[in-house]
């Protein structure tokens, strides 16, 4: 992965698990679920191919408003790392 884009990664990363910290309890097998799966698909990936996938319908339509536009910003942020 380039630099740049591990750089952004890396940051998320770090601030997602910080902010689920303190998270219930029945709220993290759903979370380590998700960045497991994040990972695998990420170390499957053939760096020529690119990066990312679209996030299914259902999936988006279960996150909270907050969780949407967060993703947006993660959205934004990639494409400016991707144009450095």
């Amino acid at each position: 992965m380039p630099s740049h884009m591990r750089e952004l990664g890396d940051a998320y990363v770090k601030r997602e698990f910080r902010q689920h910290q303190n998270a219930k309890p029945e709220f993290l097998p759903g979370f380590f679920s998700a960045w497991e799966s994040y990972v695998k698909d990420l170390s499957a990936k053939d760096e020529s191919a690119g990066f990312g996938r679209p996030i299914e319908s259902k999936k988006m339509n279960a996150m909270t408003e907050e969780q949407r536009m967060n993703m947006e910003k993660l959205k934004d942020e990639a494409r400016k790392a991707r144009n450095v």
